[in-house]
Order: structure tokens, then C-alpha cells, then sequence
């Protein structure tokens, strides 16, 4: 129920303020609520000799522990069984340590990684990896002393989707802030009462994508997209997403060049 709730309130926070970060304090401790982990952190590699990494809570490691581990990462990628799996797969699923492949993660790595890990009760790791970005592969990793069941593996995947989609939701609403040209283009969007999420719709059709293409950029159901538009449609008062973005833009919560991209 916990963690019920506490994405439920997540979820809530995101859909009624404007968030163009991805809000990886309150995923983690959801994720670490849901799947019983002792931590969960999340791990970015930028590029293959830089590697960000952040650890909830923030005082389960040592600063000495944790600049151990991400050199490891950058110097001894091979020594973590699901670091391994990830870079030679280019998997895009969660995945944790006793499921990888014996062909990636033999006998002697999983033996190395037992070792850096066993004294900190996270052996037993679980990855849910983030849609590609320009920020290069990003994961939140899960530790635990014990295998993850059946059960929460399947969990892990719907998991995945809506975190995915809170971070699409994050993208539109950066990609609209960086255009927005009118200075209190947020604050006439709280005034018109646009949901964030029907704001990011309403940028995405504004540059000219389709309600399906709107849909998989936000990995939801094209329906819902309508319904958003619809919302959006009430609140400026139009019928028509034409008029929507021409009105947006009066309002200066849209840029000019919006409605161009919207014929």
C-alpha cells in the first residue's frame, strides 16, 4: 500500500506541476518501496570515460565507497554483471544480476562482483534502464540481498513504461520552456488551468505531430492524447487544434512560429 501510494502521489505531483526534470528523488524511493530494495541508484554514462552516478538514500555508502565504484565503472566496466550485459547487449529491458547470461557474466565475474558487494546487502541488483537520450545510457539500479521473484520482474516492466513516460512528460515540458518566447508563458499556462500534460500535448501537435505520434513520444494511448487535446480545446476556448495553437499563441504560451507547424 506504501508504494501504492507513493506513486499515486507521484504520478499527481507530475501531472499538476510543471516539471522539465525527471523527479529521480521520489522515483527511487518509490522504486525502492516497490521492488524492497535496501537502495536504489541512478546510474548515466555520458560517454564511456564518464559516469554519473547517484545514490538514495544518500547516506547508505560513503563518499570513499562511492568514488570507488564509479572508477570501477569507468576503468573495470566488466566486473559488474549487469554494466557487462548492458553495453554488450544494448538491451533495453530491466534486467538483474542472476538472469544475465553465463556467456556475459561468468563464473569469475559474478565471483568478483559477489565480493565488491556482499558486505553492503546489495548483491542482488536489478536495472530498469531509461529510453535513449543525448545524455547516453541511463539506468536506476536497485540492490538487495536477495534474487527479485518472478513476480516483481514482471512488475518491473510496467514500471519501466510509466517511469518512461514521466520522463517524455519532463522532455516536452523542457522542449516547450526552451521555445516559449513570452516571459510569463508559465504563468499564463496556470492561469488558463493547462495541465502539464496538456500543455506537452499541445506543443507536440503544435510542431506538427500527429495524435498517434503525440501518443508514442508520451508513451500513452492515442485516446488519451484526444482527451487532452479536448481539455485543452475547453479551457482556450476553440474547437480545433488550429485555433488551439493560435490562441495559445496570443496568449503567449506558444511561440509564433507554432502555429506554422501546426497547419
Amino acid at each position: 500500500m506504501d508504494a501504492e501510494r507513493e506513486w499515486l502521489e507521484l504520478i499527481g505531483h507530475v501531472l499538476v506541476t510543471p516539471l522539465t526534470v525527471l523527479p529521480e528523488e521520489r522515483i527511487a524511493a518509490a522504486l525502492t518501496a516497490t521492488f524492497d530494495a535496501a537502495a536504489c541508484g541512478y546510474h548515466n554514462r555520458p560517454d564511456p570515460r564518464t559516469v554519473v552516478q547517484r545514490i538514495y538514500p544518500p547516506t547508505m555508502f560513503s563518499a570513499d565507497v562511492q568514488v570507488e565504484w564509479v572508477r570501477l565503472s569507468i576503468e573495470e566496466p566488466t566486473c559488474h554483471p549487469l554494466l557487462r550485459y548492458y553495453v554488450a547487449t544494448g538491451d533495453l529491458l530491466p534486467q538483474q544480476v542472476s538472469d544475465v547470461p553465463s556467456g556475459l557474466a561468468g563464473p569469475r565475474a559474478r565471483a568478483q562482483w559477489a565480493e565488491l558487494s556482499r558486505g553492503h546487502g546489495i548483491e542482488h541488483q536489478l536495472a530498469i534502464p531509461l529510453p535513449p537520450s543525448m545524455q547516453g545510457p541511463r539506468w536506476f539500479v536497485l540492490g538487495r540481498p536477495d534474487a527479485y521473484s518472478a513476480e516483481l520482474m514482471h512488475l518491473s516492466r510496467p514500471v519501466q513504461r510509466l517511469i518512461a513516460g514521466l520522463d517524455r512528460q519532463a522532455a516536452a515540458l523542457r522542449h516547450w520552456q526552451l521555445r516559449a518566447t513570452h516571459p510569463d508563458a508559465v504563468a499564463v499556462a496556470s492561469d488558463v488551468r493547462l495541465t502539464p500534460r496538456e500543455l506537452s500535448v499541445l506543443t507536440l501537435v503544435a510542431d506538427g505531430l500527429t495524435a498517434a505520434a503525440a501518443a508514442r513520444r508520451l508513451l500513452v494511448a492515442e485516446r488519451t492524447v484526444h482527451k487532452h487535446l479536448e481539455r485543452a480545446y475547453a479551457k482556450l476556448g476553440v474547437s480545433d487544434r488550429v485555433s488551439a495553437v493560435l490562441r495559445a499563441q496570443r496568449l503567449g504560451i506558444l511561440p509564433e512560429p507554432a502555429l506554422a507547424l501546426a497547419r
